[in-house]
């Protein structure tokens, strides 16, 4: 397995140095309950897989201003207006609109974090995921909002 330096050096980190009283048997126990923690989320099956597995080949990234952050109550999602540094080729104002994902599943935490993190006036780049159609409740396509990163 390719991985599997990388997942030993990320497991034996995040053990941290042995204990003065701790048995090399039970060192090692500690460093596999992380490896597999780790090759866990790595799977494309848990939400972080999917997550990181989307953030590397999305093809979805520009730079724009947050204009406006607004919380949809029916969908349980926060939608960010952005003003795109390229424009948008999607609407006549302009504007570029991508929803995040729910506040009411896995990725929760993290879209919560999100939203105090960013306000209006940030300029961000922005990773977004395309959902298939059959993903979506309306059959047609939309994106989402995987990541952002503050530039000033």
């Amino acid at each position: 397995m390719e991985l599997m330096p990388q997942v030993l050096l990320a497991a034996v980190q995040a053990a941290g140095e042995r204990y003065e009283d701790e048995t090399t048997e039970q060192y090692s126990t500690r460093v596999l309950q992380n490896g597999l923690a780790i090759m866990a989320m790595m799977s494309p099956s848990s939400w972080v897989g999917k997550a990181l597995l989307d953030m590397e080949t999305t093809k979805g990234v520009f730079v724009g201003e947050i204009v406006d952050v607004e919380f949809l109550d029916n969908s349980k999602r926060y939608q960010f207006t952005f003003k795109s540094t390229r424009g948008s080729k999607f609407s006549a104002d302009k504007l570029d609109r991508i929803k995040t994902d729910r506040i009411d599943d896995s990725y929760g935490p993290l879209v919560r974090k999100m939203v105090k993190q960013f306000k209006v006036g940030d300029v961000v780049r922005v990773w977004k995921k395309m959902e298939e159609a059959g993903e979506t409740s309306d059959g047609m396509r939309h994106s989402s909002i995987l990541y952002m990163e503050r530039l000033r």
